[in-house]
């Protein structure tokens, strides 16, 4: 409108500076400028961008609700929701009653007494009025994406059971009932009688139970095993491990042979014998041939041996990890076995070996006037080692010290690479320290006749202070203090 105006007012003043054209352009001109405005609003993914026709102005608005909608008087504003994850809904007007949108997991329900619908749980499904005297009656859903279903009956419900429920009919009450598949349906029997109980032969199976003028059968779980007593004429389970308990006459031994695999029971026998001795796969079985018996022993140690006297006993260890040690006898000293992370050492004057650790290699025995000086290990494989020396002995700084020499004394010492060498600093002097500028680099302590710079961690600034010239340290989330 303002842009017809222009141009009829142009049009009616001859003398007017301004040309209809030129008008036209300034009109089309402020309405991109509004528009190039407008467009400056960015709405975020769960939002959508919505014009105001009145405005000219665009903004963002949830896409749940999508835009908003100004109805005339006597309108709705009726809303759409959203159909899919990426959409979004939207309102509009309306003369009439907006209409009921339900949701994925509720089911649109319809009231013929007030025209209406609503929204309910699938699961529960519409709500049922019924007469007076009648029962409601509730059908669950039958599968998952289905409906529950309610609905009249002057009969009493039937009964609906779970997945993990079986339904029991009682004649005497002529009623029905849930129970556990595992339990099964209860039974009452007649005096004397036993309440008999099958367990479920299968997972989705039910259990039973049934009357019985005998004893009950025994049902055994999966790691047992049943066994029956021929004097009571019963039956019992027992650990598959043991297998089953047997009675021997007198003179005879219990004798048990252990179960060779994961589903296998082991077993018991009466023998008149000694009972053969079973070892374990972390065990060796070992013959005495003086007593004429066997024994297990630990795989690692090996078979024990009696030796003449004099004699050494010596023992090997397992030359691999499944292997076993060995014991023999030796007139002579037995041979030295060291550990891995061990070292042989030779004992010239006792002519004997012994293990010493790879850390400290094997010791010496220096002359008087020498000292013992020692190398250490420069590898995870490598082992150190001393020797004697009439000079001081060298000093060896590990890798994350640094060797520093004192001029005074003349001697080398050991210090952390992060504190630097120390360093002694004429009176009044102040002892300052740079720490490493890298993670592999030694710090550094110098004298210094003025106060020490400041230096801050990395997350730290240097904040200096013009009243008493000095510098501090401040995180660098908070700044300088003012």
């Amino acid at each position: 409108m303002l842009c017809v105006l222009v141009s009829m007012i142009t049009a009616s003043v001859v003398l007017a500076d301004t040309t209809p054209q030129e008008s036209k352009g300034a009109c089309a001109l402020q309405t991109k400028m509004k528009k190039e405005e407008s467009a400056k609003v960015m709405c975020s993914a769960h939002e959508v961008m919505c014009p105001d026709p009145t405005t000219g102005t665009n903004s963002c608005h949830p896409m749940s609700t999508g835009c908003p909608v100004t109805c005339a008087a006597g309108e709705q504003v009726c809303h759409v929701p959203a159909t899919c994850d990426t959409c979004s809904g939207y309102s509009y007007c309306s003369s009439y009653s907006c209409p009921v949108y339900c949701s994925s997991d509720q089911v649109m329900c319809h009231d013929p007494t007030t025209m209406t619908d609503s929204c309910h749980p699938k699961s529960a499904g519409c709500p049922v009025t019924c007469s007076a005297g009648d029962n409601v009656c509730h059908t669950p859903p039958s599968c998952e994406t289905c409906d529950g279903y309610n609905w009249c009956s002057s009969h009493p419900c039937p009964v609906y059971c779970a997945a993990h429920e079986v339904m029991c009919h009682d004649p005497m009450t002529m009623t029905d009932s849930c129970h556990n598949k595992t339990a099964g349906c209860p039974v009452t029997c007649p005096a004397g009688d036993h309440v008999c109980h099958s367990p479920p032969p299968c997972e989705n199976c039910d259990g039973y139970n049934w009357c019985s003028a005998y004893a009950c059968p025994v049902y055994c779980a999966s790691d047992e095993v049943m066994c029956h007593d021929s004097t009571t004429m019963t039956d019992s389970c027992h650990p598959m491990s043991t297998g089953c308990p047997v009675t021997c006459a007198a003179g005879e031994q219990v004798c048990h042979v252990p179960a060779t695999c994961d589903t296998c029971s082991g077993y018991s026998y009466c023998s008149s014998y000694s009972c053969p001795v079973y070892c374990s796969s972390d065990e060796v079985m070992c013959h005495d041939p003086t007593t004429m018996t066997d024994s297990c022993h630990n795989k690692t140690a090996g078979c024990p041996v009696t030796c003449p006297a004099g004699d050494n006993v010596c023992h090997t260890p397992p030359s691999c990890e499944t292997c076993d040690g060995y014991n023999w006898c030796s007139s002579h000293p037995c041979p030295v076995y060291c550990a891995s992370d061990e070292v042989m050492c030779h004992d010239s004057t006792t002519m004997t070996d012994s293990c010493h650790s790879m850390s400290t290699g094997c010791p010496v025995t220096c002359a008087a006037g020498e000292q013992v000086c020692h190398v250490p290990a420069t590898c995870d494989t490598c082992s150190g080692y001393s020797y004697c020396s009439s000079y001081s002995c060298p000093v060896y700084c590990s890798s994350d010290q640094v060797m520093c020499h004192d001029p005074t004394t003349m001697t080398d010492s050991c210090h952390p690479k992060s504190a630097g060498c120390p360093v002694t600093c004429p009176a009044g002097d102040h002892v300052c320290h740079s720490p490493p500028p890298c993670e592999n680099c030694d710090g550094y302590n110098w004298c210094a006749s003025y106060p020490c710079p400041v230096y801050c961690a990395a997350d730290e600034i240097v904040c200096h202070d013009p009243m008493t010239m000095t510098d501090t340290c401040h995180p660098m989330s908070s700044g300088c203090p003012v």
